[in-house]
């Protein structure tokens, strides 16, 4: 009988009370607008392009041989702390074909003396061409430089602003003492290049390629040299980094009408490797040796060691690739009616639903020989995750892809784009724009692992109406 007057205290307190709330939290968010939060420090994700570089000038710029140093005076008033002033230094280096980008994560040996901040990064070439150093959208130093030979040569502080893609294609390169000089009035393309981990030191020399060589009396290796590094251990690795980019590669050479075709290792390639180049037969192997020069040489966009983390740009350009000169080397058989191909996983899915179906297993260490000649009879292919569904390539017209990859993956949406390389139907179960992971490096690298619930009944209702 009581209660009723005290709850409306209560009430009538908590209402006084909510002004104040508002009062507050409007304060605090007013300081918090207003509080400096602080100079900006690395590691810088993004350009910072706000940054005041009026009161930033170059006090030295020396050059050794490919090494560059450079120190740079600031003004007491700058905005961030002077030790992370190289980091928004940006340096390009143009030549008549070429431009080198650099960025704060090119730079190396960052000390501090005074009102100087110095610093040093390297060139990657010995080329005639010009450097620009900007701080912001402040040029500080445009100097004209031409190396004839490069001392100081460190590949991973390079990078060169030419995008994945085809195969590095070269015309008349040569291997003398330790060094690979291309000629620049007769190259096509060029991309300083990294053979999987093995990198090739590329020098200009700007006189006629006869003459170098009869001066060297180098051997001339006639028709075109595919360079190779050792294939990935995984399968589905291996098709992706090292099976297409070689059939890449092939097929423009024989767009040049090159000749006999063979392949050269930078080292002893595995006993696995040599096995694996079965479908592009028995070329002849030989070594990157000293004094030899070649008519044309192709660079596969092969890498021995993939990470999801670090190569995600390499594997979408991967994806994105054209799969049909690989497929015309594999082993491709009919599509046979009754027949679906899974993993172990869905395999009793299979037999419940499609009792009237042979059931072929593939994993993820399937060989991709042995691979093309299974997915290839499928009527149907069933599975959830990359390492085995991009053996879809090999299917035929008529066939469906069931891809069962969950919720939380799916807006990674990476068979979408693969498709367009896969002559079967795709049905995947689950399509949504938010998930967990959108891109690579949240992927699982072998497996799914997630506890979401499909239902098998709609699956299979599903894949009949598209057969």
């Amino acid at each position: 009988m009581f209660d009723a007057p005290d709850n409306e205290g209560k009430q009538s307190n908590n209402s006084n009370f909510m002004p104040y709330t508002f009062v507050i939290g409007a304060v605090l968010a007013v300081l918090f607008y207003l509080v400096d939060p602080g100079s900006p420090s690395p590691p810088f994700y993004e350009p910072i392009n706000t940054v005041d570089c009026t009161e930033v000038d170059l006090a030295n710029f020396t050059n050794d041989d490919g090494k560059i140093y450079m120190s740079l005076t600031y003004h007491e008033s700058i905005e961030f702390i002077p030790e992370y002033l190289p980091h928004f230094i940006h340096g390009d280096f143009y030549n008549r074909r070429l431009t080198y980008n650099y960025t704060g994560i090119n730079i190396d040996n960052i000390t501090m003396d005074h009102s100087f901040v110095n610093f040093s990064l390297y060139l990657p070439m010995a080329a005639e061409g010009t450097f620009h150093i900007n701080c912001g959208q402040k040029q500080i130093a445009k100097y004209d430089l031409n190396l004839s030979y490069i001392r100081n040569f460190n590949y991973k502080y390079s990078t060169i602003a030419f995008p994945y893609g085809k195969p590095n294609h070269f015309r008349n390169i040569c291997y003398i003492e330790e060094k690979t000089p291309f000629f620049i009035d007769t190259i096509e393309n060029f991309n300083l290049t990294n053979i999987s981990n093995y990198f090739l030191n590329f020098t200009y020399f700007q006189c006629p390629f006869k003459h170098f060589a009869e001066h060297f009396k180098s051997n001339k290796v006639k028709g075109g040299v595919i360079f190779l590094s050792d294939f990935n251990m995984h399968p589905w690795k291996q098709l992706l980094f090292n099976y297409n980019p070689i059939s890449e590669a092939f097929s423009m050479m024989n767009a040049i009408d090159s000749g006999e075709i063979q392949f050269v290792y930078l080292q002893e390639p595995s006993a696995m490797t040599k096995k694996l180049l079965k479908p592009f037969g028995n070329r002849p192997m030989e070594f990157y040796t000293n004094n030899t020069c070649y008519e044309n040489v192709f660079v596969p966009k092969m890498k021995t060691n993939i990470s999801f983390s670090e190569d995600q740009r390499l594997i979408n350009e991967c994806i994105n690739s054209n799969f049909s000169n690989f497929r015309q080397r594999m082993k491709i058989n009919p599509m046979i009616e009754n027949v679906i191909v899974t993993t172990e996983k869905f395999e009793s899915f299979a037999k419940e639903y499609f009792p009237n179906y042979t059931i072929s297993k593939i994993n993820y260490i399937t060989p991709v020989q042995e691979a093309s000649s299974i997915a290839s009879t499928a009527k149907i292919f069933i599975s959830d995750h990359i390492s085995t569904l991009v053996h879809t390539i090999f299917m035929n017209e008529g066939s469906v892809v069931v891809d069962l990859t969950p919720p939380e993956y799916s807006c990674n949406r990476w068979l979408d784009k693969y498709s367009k390389n896969v002559p079967a139907k795709i049905y995947s179960y689950s399509k949504t724009d938010e998930c967990f992971c959108g891109d690579w490096e949240c992927y699982p690298e072998w497996s799914m692992q997630s506890n979401y619930t499909i239902d098998f009944e709609k699956v299979a209702k599903d894949v009949k109406e598209l057969l």
